[in-house]
């Protein structure tokens, strides 16, 4: 048995980012077993924000992907 003051830390996996072209837009989005889940969109269009395909966390359908 170990006794320690500092806490049991395991080391954890540091996500895969890619940046890509989905639906005419720049994303950057997670790799993850489901598919790319997106984390953050890139444009100067204040309409792209509007669209809810473009909310952070969407799991991205990969046919849009250019």
């Amino acid at each position: 048995m170990h006794y320690s003051i500092l806490p049991i830390i395991y080391p954890e996996e540091s996500p895969e980012y890619v940046e890509l072209q989905y639906n005419g837009c720049n994303v950057l989005a997670r790799v993850s077993d489901e598919g790319y889940i997106l984390e953050r969109l890139h444009s100067y269009d204040y309409m792209d924000f509007m669209n809810s395909d473009f909310a952070p966390g969407t799991l991205l359908n990969s046919t849009l992907i250019d």
